[in-house]
């Protein structure tokens, strides 16, 4: 309700909120700033077993555990994938803050809370990874892009191990093979989402 308040006081008109209004450039900073905060507030209030993070809440009217462990075991991973410091605004400092970010966004353009199983988290999750790694690609870490999209190497390597320790629901999802195979398949779908999302965020 805060940050509602403070970013209504910004625009000067509660229809504006979901209007994506043009802003000038003191607004648009100001705007960013307020999103960064919230999203800071809303890690530092989630417990360190993450049982409160907002990626299980997602999923948590979902009555199979085992969907919730796999939530949670990528969430871990997102908060361990740190950002570094790049001379533009940083709304998070890892890939979970980005992740929620990128969430509110989603809720604001679609109006509606996501509902979404292991693969489409997935897919959207390497979207915004692709999406930061190929911002940080100039500064002095390692990038993989065989699967066709920008990936930190390490990062790759934790959530391909993340795929096969939940193979099971991708292949209730609907997905076989081998976890690298289901890899793949899922950076093209995140290729294929992300300029829809974009345009999206942008309006």
């Amino acid at each position: 309700m805060v940050f509602c308040y403070l970013k209504l006081s910004l625009l000067g008109d509660e229809s504006l909120l979901f209007a994506a209004p043009k802003m000038t450039d003191s607004q648009q900073l100001i705007s960013e700033q307020l999103e960064g905060l919230e999203i800071k507030l809303e890690i530092n209030t989630w417990n360190d077993d993450l049982t409160n993070s907002s990626l299980r809440a997602l999923h948590e009217a979902l009555p199979n555990t085992r969907q919730l462990a796999w939530s949670d075991q990528l969430f871990a991973i997102l908060a361990e994938t740190t950002l570094p410091e790049n001379g533009r605004m940083r709304i998070s400092d890892n890939l979970a803050g980005l992740y929620g970010h990128h969430l509110n966004m989603f809720r604001v353009n679609k109006r509606e809370e996501p509902d979404w199983d292991i693969v489409q988290t997935a897919t959207f999750v390497l979207d915004i990874a692709d999406e930061e790694f190929r911002q940080e690609k100039k500064y002095d870490k390692k990038y993989n892009t065989d699967s066709g999209i920008t990936l930190r190497t390490d990062f790759k390597k934790n959530f391909l191990n993340w795929i096969e320790i939940n193979l099971q629901d991708f292949q209730e999802a609907g997905f076989g093979g081998s976890p690298l195979k289901i890899f793949n398949q899922l950076c093209v779908y995140a290729k294929e989402g992300q300029a829809l999302r974009l345009s999206q965020e942008k309006k």
